[in-house]
């Protein structure tokens, strides 16, 4: 009995993330752009799928060394632009690693941020959402690369002029997110 419990303890306690959203670094960079603190920068994307999103990665390169935090939003569309702000992460400090690779002289780090439980977002399917990625560092340049669809505000979002850049970025979460209330240990315990 004691070996079951221990088992059902270990499942319970294990969370696999699904990608809900690939559009990451693949070994190549043809061109890029920069932005510091008072550039927001966004890019749009949408899921078949209802999830909650958990955990978000982008790639970028720092040219004053790595430092400073993001504030990170998410906007539904409106006439191909961002337009209602759904989701805010202010002053959100990435767990950053250099990759290894420089592309274009510039070392390449990957960003991550794993969210907290009660700031997951569930992402309706069929929407477009476009993600902003705002750099508080100061005097300090990151990248983002051209090839996609993606605005620009150079005023903190009040307005939004389209760009050709795009993100490397990559979404986890649960996919095919259901809004059922998970059950504590106590109550899985009390109904045996």
């Amino acid at each position: 009995m004691r070996k079951l419990t221990l088992l059902l303890v270990l499942l319970v306690a294990v969370s696999f993330a699904d990608v809900l959203f690939d559009q990451s670094y693949d070994g190549t960079l043809d061109n890029g752009d920069d932005y510091y603190d008072t550039y927001h920068q966004a890019d749009d994307f949408s899921l078949t799928t209802i999830a909650r999103l958990e955990n978000i990665e982008w790639w970028s390169f720092y040219n004053n060394g790595v430092n400073g935090t993001f504030d990170i939003r998410l906007y539904e569309e409106s006439g191909g632009l961002p337009g209602v702000l759904v989701w805010t992460q202010l002053d959100v400090t990435p767990i950053v690693t250099d990759t290894g690779d420089d592309p274009l002289g510039f070392d390449l780090y990957h960003n991550e941020v794993i969210l907290d439980a009660g700031d997951y977002f569930v992402l309706s399917d069929g929407v477009t959402y476009w993600l902003s990625l705002n750099h508080d560092g100061s005097e300090s340049y990151w990248g983002l690369w051209y090839g996609g669809n993606s605005a620009l505000s150079s005023n903190g979002g009040g307005s939004w002029t389209s760009t050709n850049n795009t993100f490397l970025l990559r979404f986890n979460g649960t996919d095919n997110y259901s809004s059922i209330e998970e059950a504590t240990w106590g109550q899985i315990k009390a109904g045996l």
